[in-house]
């Protein structure tokens, strides 16, 4: 075992763990390091095609780093021997979010939405007509290459309902704390796009082959969730998905509040003829939760931390999907009983998870997301179990925050605190009181930007759901 005599223990190096995980996951470098040329073959995450056959590649993306992922693509190939000399054209169009930009010069970048509203728009479903579009005629000669990533439900669109209904029922699934999965099942079957429809545009519009990369930000990597799967074919029949959206819409009591949408979803549909997908599409995951977790390991382990043990076991359990509140009392729990060892120990060890908890708004919102939700809950709960033999004997920090540098409706990735914050709050009833409210508010960005805390958004561009770090630093560590 490590000496970590030396290991700092306080809110700076959980951050410093923290964006070593994202980096670990960054879009641009991620797809780079996918691609390669093998002799006369360009190879794409293993799957390879014939650069002599090739003329065209067109890529298309949508979601929340999809920008970046057609930045890493578009060096790689400028760089690799055999693109250029084959005369091979790149062109392409990708949707972002506003804030999110990319250094191409071939592959078109567009914003279709803004930054405080997770959810289509006009200009959505305008420059997805035009996505399908480029597509439509390309030849036995041309590959397209989708960047698939988080937030791309709310950048690719072509609804089946007026838009504005479905934009209504998704905001009354987040505000009720429906989790992704559910949100995406109502989603893909009131869309066009949505569930494998790009793939059988494409498979039905042109003679392409098509290779999804996919940067996963569903916890178990269920790939057809993933931006609601618009390059991965359902198995489920439409009259199955619409099932399902029904129940979802029933488990969260919306049948009455939409109840158009629940009558249309209930109507008779044609079935989709089969369609056999495997030898022109291909569908990759090149970067998901566990290659932040990983990294952040990784990095702990420099700064000579113990990351592992008690830690890596404990956090195994905790359910990151459930209701924030619940992941919150995991992550206490974990605390005290790693504080129990520490109060004798002079190692120091880090606690790394990931997840999306789910938070259920309050009826006039504050400023603040999930993760900032989670942070303060922690702090909260924490700070009122604090043990006496702890005082003095050990340090504790802990950071959550969005890998895709949004948390809700706060301009932040999330929040942090350690063992100082820890000690103001006991000390301060005012404080202790500005905290509960911000909480039962949902306005936690306000409480951490008046005491500090607050997490930016990292410098690189990713979205592979949350990344949670804690530290527990025993006898003999830095704060």
């Amino acid at each position: 075992m490590n000496n970590n005599r030396s290991a700092v223990v306080n809110s700076s190096a959980a951050v410093e763990i923290w964006n070593a995980g994202v980096q670990a996951a960054g879009a641009a470098q991620v797809v780079r390091d996918s691609i390669d040329v093998c002799g006369d073959r360009l190879s794409i995450a293993g799957a390879t095609y014939q650069l002599k056959r090739l003329k065209k590649i067109i890529v298309v993306g949508f979601g929340k780093c999809s920008g970046a992922m057609a930045a890493g693509l578009e060096s790689a190939l400028k760089e690799l021997p055999g693109v250029e000399a084959n005369g091979i054209q790149l062109t392409g169009l990708v949707i972002v979010p506003e804030g999110q930009t990319a250094s191409t010069s071939q592959i078109t970048t567009t914003v279709g939405r803004s930054r405080a509203s997770n959810f289509p728009t006009e200009a959505v479903v305008q420059q997805t007509q035009r996505m399908l579009d480029l597509i439509r005629g390309a030849g036995v000669d041309t590959l397209i290459v989708a960047m698939v990533s988080g937030g791309g439900s709310a950048l690719l669109e072509r609804p089946l309902v007026p838009l504005s209904d479905l934009i209504a029922v998704s905001r009354s699934l987040s505000a009720r704390g429906a989790p992704i999965e559910a949100l995406n099942t109502v989603r893909r079957a009131i869309s066009a796009v949505k569930a494998g429809g790009l793939a059988r545009h494409v498979l039905e519009n042109s003679e392409a082959s098509m290779v999804g990369l996919i940067i996963s930000d569903v916890i178990g990597d269920a790939l057809g969730m993933v931006a609601s799967g618009p390059t991965i074919i359902s198995e489920a029949s439409v009259a199955q998905q619409r099932s399902a959206a029904r129940e979802v819409m029933r488990q969260f009591d919306l049948q009455e509040e939409h109840g158009w949408i629940y009558r249309w979803l209930e109507q008779t549909a044609d079935a989709n003829q089969p369609v056999s997908s495997d030898a022109r599409i291909k569908n990759l995951l090149i970067a998901n939760n566990s290659s932040a977790v990983d990294g952040a390991e990784v990095e702990a382990r420099k700064m000579r931390f113990e990351a592992g043990g008690v830690g890596a076991a404990a956090v195994a359990g905790i359910d990151v999907n459930q209701d924030v509140d619940k992941v919150a009392e995991s992550w206490v729990a974990l605390a005290l009983g790693a504080i129990e060892q520490q109060t004798s120990a002079s190692q120091s060890i880090a606690m790394i998870a990931g997840g999306e908890p789910t938070v259920v708004l309050c009826q006039s919102p504050g400023r603040g997301g999930r993760n900032l939700q989670l942070t303060a809950l922690v702090l909260q709960k924490l700070s009122q179990r604090w043990p006496v033999e702890a005082e003095g004997k050990v340090a504790i920090a802990f950071v959550s925050g969005g890998t895709d540098g949004e948390d809700g409706s706060a301009p932040v990735a999330g929040a942090c605190f350690d063992t100082q914050m820890l000690e103001r709050l006991a000390d301060a009833p005012d404080m202790q009181d500005e905290l509960e409210r911000a909480i039962l508010a949902n306005d936690c960005d306000s409480f951490f930007t008046l005491h500090s805390g607050r997490l930016p958004p990292p410098s690189i561009s990713t979205n592979v759901c949350d990344l949670q770090v804690m530290l527990v630093g025993g006898l003999g560590q830095e704060t």
